[in-house]
């Protein structure tokens, strides 16, 4: 994972900057855990949708 450097104690910009790369890490990794055929795959899209927005 690389470095994320805080400049002039911007904790908040750092924070987003980790958010950003770890939901793009995590996009990446489900893409390619396991195979499903399309009308799965919308489905579990659709699951994970549901679950992030269940949190915000």
């Amino acid at each position: 994972m690389p470095v994320i450097k805080v400049k002039d104690n911007g904790i908040d910009q750092a924070l987003i900057e980790f958010r950003k790369l770890s939901t793009e890490v995590k996009r990446t990794a489900m893409r390619y855990l396991y195979h499903l055929r399309p009308a799965l795959q919308k489905k579990e899209k659709r699951k994970r949708a549901d679950m992030r927005r269940k949190f915000y």
